[in-house]
Order: C-alpha cells, then structure tokens, then sequence
C-alpha cells in the first residue's frame, strides 16, 4: 500500500508532467502551423479535455475490464459482469494500446512490454497463444472456429491483433500465420509443442493451407465481383483491411512461384474503379457510413503500400461529416471520421504524397480543428458514462 505522502508526491509530478505535455503540444502545433492557429486548437484541446476526461476514472475503468484470471480484457463492464462474455483479443489490444498512448511512457520511447510486471506479460502471452489453432489463426472460445471461418473479417482481425500483441510482448506465435508471421513452436504453457517443426524461411502458408479466395489472380477476382463496395463501403472495407496481412504473405509466395501478378495491385485498381473522385468516398452518400467506410478502405491501401487515391476530397469528406448534423447512435460514428483522417494523412505522407501534398492536407485539417473538436465534444458528451468511460 502507498502512504498518503507517496500518493500526493505522484500526484504532483503528474501534474507536472501533464503541463509539460500540454506546453509540448502547444510548441508541435506552432512548427506545424501559424501561431493564431496553435492557439486556437491547443484552447480547443483543452476545453475537450476539461469537459470529457478524467483521467483517473478513465484508468481505473480501463484497468476495472482486466480479468486476472485469463490474463486478457472484456470490452465492456457489461461483458465483465454477465455470464456468458469473455475476455478477448480485440479489446484487450485496444486496452494495451490505451494504456500505451496514454501514458508519459509513451513520449520516452519506452516499449509497451516495459509497462507491465512479467506475471501480467506472461498471463497476456499465455491468452494470446492459447487461441491459436495448428491452422494459424486464433479462435475464441465463445466462438467456435467452424462459426468464425464464415467470417473472414473476424478471423483475419484477429489474427492481426494476435499478432501484433505478441510482437508487443516480445513473443512469436506458437505456429506460422497466415499473415506470414514465424511461429517458435512453443506452447501456451512455455513449453516446446509435440510435432511440429517451426519453418526455417519464409513463414507463407503452403499451397494447401492457402485461404481459397487469395490462391491465384481467377480465385481472387472472382472473390471481389461478389463484393459491393460502393452500397456497403463499410462492410466491404472491413473484410478488405482484415485480410490486407494475408495478401501481403501471399504476394510474397506468389513472387517466389514466379508470379507476373500481385493480388495487391489486382486489389488496388478494383476499388479504385468504384471510388468516386468528387468526395474519394466509396458510395454515393457523404455520411458517417461511407466515411466509415473509408477509414476501412484507406487502412486497406495502407496495408498493402499503396497510395490512397483523391486523397485530398476523402480528407474534405471526412472532416464535412465530423462539423455535420448527422445525428449518430453509435460511438463509433463518432470517432471513426477522426481515425480516417489519420489513415489519410499517414497514407499521403508514407506512399506517395509530396511535401506541398503533405503541407495542404495539413493546412486544411488544422484550420478545421477548432470546430472539429469542439463538435465532437458536444456529440461524446452523449455517450459519457458516470463511471469514467
């Protein structure tokens, strides 16, 4: 137990590091932009912060959905406190990344494995491989894995979390991924597991464990004419974005079977064919779904390395519904159109974009910030809960 004196003595170097970080965000918005501007959005940061954060109930919440038992996080306090809901991988990524981003660590250039005691790490890695099938992927248990392969979206998010937490951890998985990850052939328990043989090059699925749809150029086209992208830009771009890891692994072995193809590129001029160049949406409505679905989509042309095309009217589009009226039900509608102008902007400047590109699309989003943030306060303020979250 901490002594009130020791509790009060954090408690002020806190606050002293959240000034810091606060005068450190004012300097990055200056360099970033004219003065003026720095000033208005650093004001607007910090009425958003006053009205929405607490900071310690917002941690104990976040810690309050941790189940020492299995190691990993529920999604909701309402999933904690209801029979039949696990902890699982989506939720216990976005809990780890939370903390993370959250924390002064974060500016120390500390990894995120350092954070945590090795009881918890191992607890984590221990939840983490237990999911996952000789097959590669990872399977929760509340669903089975016959119900989750009819999902392609959920298997293939989830394979990215797994593996994208172990990498965290300083862990490999305990079998080779279909997103081309090297498994260690160790178990859930630390132990070596009985007859398998970890692959010594590249960790590609063999012919026979590839995923039907992404098997040659026929498979792959045919997998996409079913697909409607431009009516159900989200759904569609979310099972696009899931499996951007596997495409990648298969690019990879096609290249060494001698290929004249990518299925990424095969991926890249589909959807560009369906994207409207007045708003760079996909469909025919400037809403929080179709914005949504650009988020998806955008990460999608991420993932494989590709450059998002009319880039600067998705950007337009994106901030157009976050200032909008549309009425939103759902949270996520509210904090997606802010994810997407992230994916864009990381986009234009790691694929293609060039530093008068990169400098407009900049200019734009911070002379909209103000109003951005201060409208998307008054929409949280909706789903604010009393305990924090």
């Amino acid at each position: 137990m901490y002594t009130e004196k020791e509790i009060l003595a954090e408690e002020k170097r806190d606050g002293e590091a959240i000034a810091a970080k606060w005068e450190r965000l004012g300097d990055i918005l200056s360099e970033l932009s004219d003065r003026e501007s720095a000033e208005k959005i650093l004001s607007a940061f910090r009425e958003y912060y006053r009205e929405m954060l607490s900071p310690r109930e917002l941690t104990e919440w976040v810690a309050g959905l941790y189940d020492v038992g299995t190691g990993g996080f529920y999604y909701s306090n309402s999933a904690r406190d209801n029979e039949g809901f696990l902890p699982d991988l989506e939720s216990t990524t976005q809990a780890l990344g939370w903390f993370h981003s959250f924390s002064l660590g974060a500016d120390l250039g500390r990894e995120i494995s350092e954070y945590y005691p090795d009881w918890m790490k191992e607890s984590l890695v221990r939840f983490i491989k237990e999911k996952q099938d000789v097959n590669g992927y990872f399977y929760h248990p509340q669903w089975t894995a016959e119900e989750t392969d009819k999902r392609p979206h959920r298997r293939g998010r989830d394979l990215t979390w797994a593996t994208r937490m172990l990498a965290w951890l300083g862990e490999a998985p305990t079998y080779d991924t279909p997103n081309g990850v090297k498994g260690s052939g160790i178990g859930a328990d630390g132990k070596p597991v009985a007859d398998y043989t970890p692959s010594g090059g590249c960790a590609a699925p063999s012919e026979e464990r590839v995923t039907p749809e992404l098997k040659d150029r026929e498979s792959f086209e045919e997998f996409l004419s079913g697909l409607d992208v431009v009516k159900r830009s989200w759904h569609v771009g979310n099972l696009l974005e899931s499996i951007c890891s596997q495409i990648e692994a298969r690019d990879k072995r096609l290249c060494e079977l001698g290929a004249d193809y990518r299925l990424s590129d095969i991926l890249a001029e589909w959807l560009a064919k369906s994207q409207s160049p007045k708003t760079g949406l996909w469909g025919n409505e400037l809403c929080c779904y179709t914005v949504n679905g650009l988020l998806k989509i955008g990460a999608a042309f991420s993932k494989i390395r590709k450059p998002i095309p009319h880039i600067a009217e998705g950007i337009r589009s994106a901030i157009a519904v976050i200032e909008g009226d549309e009425q939103v039900t759902n949270v996520c509608d509210v904090l997606n159109p802010w994810y997407a102008l992230n994916v864009m902007i990381g986009n234009v400047k790691d694929f293609g974009g060039s530093d008068d590109t990169v400098s407009e699309c900049r200019r734009y989003v911070f002379l909209h910030a103000p109003e951005m943030i201060r409208k998307t306060k008054e929409r949280l303020l909706g789903f604010k809960k009393p305990d924090g979250s």
